[in-house]
């Protein structure tokens, strides 16, 4: 678990530094950003579904982009790390996968698949989302 840690902090720290030597004039670093996690990266993809796991009221997005804050799906009062990174790399917000279909979204640009309470071994976070 340590080992785990110090690589992942390393490849953070080299990826940050990289990043913050980026010249705003050139073009972006990448042109798309396709993202898999829980509730620490979910934009909303969680209203949507049948879910206990919800951050559609507030305080959530209390800090969120605008004059008039609303609940956006984040866990989150305001932007999460992937918004972050996604504006130091030149990326516009990423939507949810579960608004891709009702809103007609390119999804070219990259789209976030996170989901709050998501699992990957089926004891684990079975009772607060309805599996597909």
């Amino acid at each position: 678990m340590e080992c785990f840690l110090v690589i992942s902090l390393a490849i953070w720290s080299m990826l940050l530094m990289h990043v913050s030597t980026y010249n705003s004039s050139r073009e972006p670093l990448c042109s798309r950003m396709f993202v898999f996690g829980d509730s620490l990266v979910d934009s909303g993809n969680n209203n949507k579904l049948h879910s206990i796991a919800k951050a559609n009221y507030m305080p959530y997005g209390i800090d969120f982009l605008g004059d008039h804050p609303s609940p956006t799906g984040r866990f989150s009062n305001g932007k999460t790390v992937i918004d972050f990174l996604g504006d130091m790399l030149g990326i516009p917000l990423l939507p949810p996968f579960a608004d891709i279909t009702e809103q007609n979204i390119d999804i070219s640009r990259g789209v976030n698949f996170a989901s709050a309470s998501s699992e990957i071994l089926d004891e684990t976070g079975g009772d607060m989302v309805i599996m597909f």
